[in-house]
């Protein structure tokens, strides 16, 4: 009897998550698929309170026109005590 082959086609690939590095803030993120990423131009010089539309935050941008823009400051608290002051303050 012959042997049968079942041939599939492979699973697509999954799309590899675009990686931004923020030039003037210094952090790293995965952006999820179809999302993209624009350097913010200038560095926030911590004083003020940035608005969306500030030269100094990075925006992310994602499908169906969702936005996203992200500012950073140095910190020496851990991610826990980050959260936790955060918020409080909220």
């Amino acid at each position: 009897m012959p042997r049968r082959h079942n041939h599939r086609p492979p699973p697509p690939a999954r799309p590899r998550p675009r990686i931004f590095t923020s030039r003037h803030y210094g952090y790293t993120e995965a952006l999820p698929a179809g999302w993209t990423g624009v350097q913010a131009t200038h560095q926030w010089n911590g004083t003020g309170a940035p608005g969306d539309t500030d030269s100094v935050a990075n925006l992310f941008q994602g499908p169906g026109g969702v936005e996203a823009r992200a500012i950073a400051a140095p910190t020496k608290e851990n991610l826990t005590a980050y959260t936790r002051t955060t918020t409080r303050a909220a």
